[in-house]
């Protein structure tokens, strides 16, 4: 059975490169030594700390196990992830030159159109981003077909910082949406990645952009309960009372998340807390706010 991590017709020229132009000289020499190197990393790690890196070996351990039964290189597991898609998102180069002599296309995609590259970005070996970019010539700026993710969004939201320098010393736009309107931004609002946030904001990001529903970034930061980030973008101009479609304010993402200290700071910056949702709810009368949030804000309607 899969793990799923809780972190979604291609040219030949990556292929001809791959065989006529090794990337490394490889230790590997068998699916049996791939197996014993993912084994000794499974050992290696915490099982409670490292909770993803653990499933994420899994997999690995069971698509090589695959292989070495006769399957083709090339095939995909439940998730239609083959076996260099996993290596490229565990991040082992040794595992993915391996494979990469067997056979497996670089310029594979899952059933969604996610491609090895764009697994590669979340994983962060820069080895294997290189590899991907420089010899397969893979497009910085590239979607996914399913959601229209691009890699530099992903890299984002793992808080990959050196993949994100790479990939935008490469050329990726920072102004791609995805396909419900969010931009590189919002994935650094949804990874909590204040550091990439700022340097993406230089580099031209939108820092007023809203996705289909009209939720904004601080929105987004606010559901995430980010004070740092929500301090950063109230304080480069976000709209505090800005709505969705459905009337949500920050104020309300903030209260529904629990995060008392979002919405002290929302409310001191003028959030209304009266302010009513396309139902005709404030967040006073929304079932799934915090009862300690509500008594919080019932005082601060009394303080004024």
């Amino acid at each position: 059975m899969i793990k799923k991590n809780i972190f979604p017709a291609w040219g030949i020229a990556c292929l001809v490169l791959s065989a006529f132009s090794p990337p490394m000289a490889r230790a590997l020499d068998s699916y049996d030594a791939a197996l014993d190197k993912v084994k000794a990393m499974q050992a290696k790690a915490d099982p409670v700390k490292q909770k993803n890196r653990t499933e994420n070996l899994v997999n690995l351990k069971l698509r090589l196990e695959a292989l070495k039964k006769g399957q083709d290189v090339n095939a995909g597991d439940d998730m239609t992830w083959s076996a260099l898609a996993w290596a490229a998102y565990v991040g082992d180069k040794e595992i993915f030159d391996y494979l990469l002599s067997k056979g497996a296309n670089p310029r594979r995609t899952d059933q969604y159109g996610i491609s090895v590259f764009m697994r590669a970005a979340e994983g962060d070996n820069m080895d294997i981003v290189k590899y991907l970019v420089e010899e397969c010539k893979c497009d910085p700026n590239e979607k996914d077909r399913e959601y229209g993710i691009t890699a530099l969004m992903r890299a984002t939201t793992c808080r990959r910082h050196e993949v994100v320098n790479y990939l935008l010393g490469k050329k990726a736009s920072v102004r791609l949406r995805d396909k419900g309107g969010r931009n590189v931004l919002a994935y650094a609002a949804e990874g909590r990645n204040m550091e990439d946030m700022e340097m993406l904001v230089a580099r031209g990001a939108d820092l007023n952009v809203t996705d289909k529903e009209g939720r904004t970034l601080l929105m987004q930061a606010s559901e995430k309960g980010n004070l740092e980030m929500v301090r950063y973008l109230v304080g480069k101009g976000a709209k505090v009372k800005a709505r969705t479609k459905y009337g949500k304010t920050a104020l309300i993402f903030a209260a529904e998340g629990g995060y008392l200290d979002v919405v002290g700071y929302l409310v001191d910056q003028g959030a209304d807390i009266k302010a009513r949702n396309k139902w005709g709810d404030s967040v006073l009368d929304i079932k799934t706010v915090d009862p300690a949030v509500k008594t919080y804000l019932r005082s601060r309607l009394k303080a004024k």
